[in-house]
């Protein structure tokens, strides 16, 4: 029987209770406003970019800046990643601010197209996909139209063998 492929999380305590999380699945972090969920994205991103792993990190909420200076609060220095291109960031937040009420109300299939456009957009050697936080395109959804859409999303990833960690506010 073949064992599971793993990939660090950058925590080590988190690492020596899962092995890492296995490569080309998605994991799903739910959690408060506050409650650590960017920060552990961050580790993870970092971790794998200086792995060698393609990391593209996209954010719905912050901008590059945003991230910069949360990783300098800890000490990490983002800035020699993307700029020798093993980390990317993709900022949405602009985006999500001049989304319209109408646009809001879109139905699952325009939904889904989104995601196999945003997908388009990553780079097709990127081997870790960060998404923080899924929720701010979500809330609309009922809990129907929301398994839909990430059952969807989760199986795109997995057709290309991206490990993914994907953000969702809990409230």
């Amino acid at each position: 029987m073949e064992k599971l492929q793993r990939i660090s999380t950058g925590i080590k305590g988190l690492d020596e209770i899962l092995g890492g999380f296995p490569v080309g699945r998605s994991i799903l972090i739910t959690g408060d406003a506050g409650s650590g969920k960017t920060i552990m994205s961050l580790q993870f991103a970092i971790k794998s970019a200086e792995e060698g792993f393609g990391t593209v990190y996209i954010t719905t909420e912050e901008d590059e800046t945003d991230l910069n200076f949360q990783c300098n609060s800890f000490g990490w220095d983002i800035t020699p990643l993307i700029e020798d291109g093993k980390l990317e960031i993709m900022s949405l937040a602009a985006a999500r601010a001049v989304v319209t009420e109408a646009e809001m109300k879109i139905g699952i299939e325009s939904m889904n197209e989104d995601i196999g456009r945003l997908l388009e957009e990553v780079p097709p050697d990127t081997k870790v996909l960060i998404i923080d936080n899924l929720g701010s395109h979500t809330g609309n959804l009922t809990p129907y139209e929301f398994r839909n859409r990430f059952d969807f999303f989760v199986y795109e990833l997995k057709k290309r063998n991206i490990t993914s960690l994907i953000i969702l506010d809990s409230a």
